[in-house]
């Protein structure tokens, strides 16, 4: 959410028209710098709104179909594969052979 890096809560609501692919930030007069916080945040680049419909130190975000979240937000890949939580314990008591007289394994 933005309200955790500083930003005040505004009105929020599925997209009205079409359903765009990409993320759009379109800010007023004054709000660029905001815009392009959001931008680099959310994707997508910041334009600023030329038909006046988004007000003075405002920004709009519209996130696309392709969003699939904010980056610090998504979980990070494994770095390396997971090892065997047992691997380095030592062996406790003599082996057990856990074949029958048939060759048939043998649960203990």
């Amino acid at each position: 959410m933005l309200t955790g890096v500083g930003f005040r809560e505004g009105r929020t609501g599925p997209a009205t028209g079409t359903r765009p692919k990409t993320t759009a930030v379109v800010h007023g007069k004054g709000a660029k710098e905001a815009a392009d916080q959001v931008a680099a945040r959310y994707g997508g680049t910041a334009t600023e709104s030329v038909s006046g419909s988004v007000g003075s130190d405002r920004v709009v975000v519209t996130l696309g179909t392709a969003f699939t979240g904010v980056a610090s937000d998504r979980p990070a890949a494994p770095t390396s594969t997971p090892t065997d939580p047992g691997a380095n314990v030592a062996q406790q008591g003599p082996k057990v052979e856990a074949q029958s007289n048939g060759g048939i394994p043998c649960v203990f």
